[in-house]
């Protein structure tokens, strides 16, 4: 889309159904303009789905950009970088074959970045926040330490048959 303004005449609703602009005699449009903005929204970063982990390579390149628009801290950008490709790399191998794809989409909720990841699931249980330190040979689970270092937040929830982890951090 295409920054800029457009200026609307008030219509109304004809008797076909249709938007129709009032006209005056002369054949212009006559009523009040309403100006308005056709600035794209930088506040969404829409659901993309990620079907591989080559479809994830492209989600995050197009994730990365939206940040810069968001924030000037590479340092942000860079950290949000691993998280979505941690996060977007176990959704895609966590997803059954077969199920709708993986889902990653993100907004700015005041001054927080809200990053969301879905995936369906056949195993309905709940990973584990808060990994086992005592155990270093444990297999899995160090995805979510490893986001929960670059965020100020990670919630985990099962809605049905589709895991949400949902990390909110900073702008």
């Amino acid at each position: 889309m295409v920054a800029g303004t457009v200026s609307l005449a008030v219509a109304r609703l004809g008797r076909s159904g249709m938007i129709v602009p009032f006209y005056s005699s002369e054949g212009r449009v006559r009523g009040p303009l309403i100006e308005m903005s056709v600035q794209p929204s930088i506040r969404r970063f829409p659901a993309r789905h990620v079907t591989s982990l080559a479809a994830l390579a492209v989600v995050r390149e197009a994730f990365v950009e939206w940040l810069a628009g968001i924030t000037t801290s590479d340092e942000r950008i860079e950290d949000l970088s691993v998280v979505i490709s941690e996060l977007g790399a176990n959704a895609v191998r966590g997803t059954p074959e077969g199920a709708d794809p993986a889902t990653v989409r993100a907004w700015v909720d005041d001054d927080q970045v809200v990053l969301e990841v879905a995936n369906r699931v056949d195993d309905l249980a709940v990973p584990d926040v808060d990994w086992d330190l005592e155990d270093p040979l444990r297999t899995g689970g160090r995805g979510l330490l490893l986001v929960s270092a670059f965020v100020d937040d990670v919630h985990v929830d099962v809605e049905g048959d589709v895991l949400v982890i949902r990390c909110t951090t900073q702008v």
